[in-house]
């Protein structure tokens, strides 16, 4: 499980994260990003949330760089969700924790519904990065 009191510090990598809020635990969570965390949780794959905010040139710039790596998007063996919107409305940017645009957040629970792994990244902007922290989230 993620050690209590784990913080992070801004554009100097991924490291654990102690969750604000836990997945059953998000407030106004939209209906897709709850079903994505619950189709993490039941398969053991990795949630992979990417963050944006509108009019975000770091965001555009990853958006395009995701949208061309038609092999990542492809992907089985993760759950992945994106949401670029407004940062009022934006349920990824919730469950991020906020930081950085765009923020990737990868959470990994075990068979009993615990966090076991919990990563997150302010601004990235490589498939690599994504992967690294993904990377460092296997079992």
């Amino acid at each position: 499980p993620v050690a209590s009191g784990t913080s992070y510090a801004p554009d100097t990598g991924f490291t654990s994260v102690t969750p604000t809020t836990l997945p059953t635990e998000v407030a106004n969570t939209s209906t897709v990003l709850a079903t994505k965390m619950a189709e993490a949780k039941t398969s053991g794959k990795p949630l992979v949330v990417i963050a944006g905010n509108t009019g975000c040139s770091y965001c555009e710039r990853l958006d395009k760089v995701l949208n061309a790596d038609t092999a990542f998007l492809a992907r089985t063996d993760i759950v992945l969700y994106r949401e670029t919107s407004p940062w009022a409305t934006n349920q990824a940017g919730k469950w991020t924790g906020g930081g950085n645009f765009p923020v990737l957040r990868v959470t990994q629970w075990d068979s009993s519904g615990n966090i076991v792994c919990d990563k997150k990244v302010n601004r990235p902007q490589t498939v690599a990065e994504i992967e690294a922290a993904l990377g460092s989230c296997s079992k």
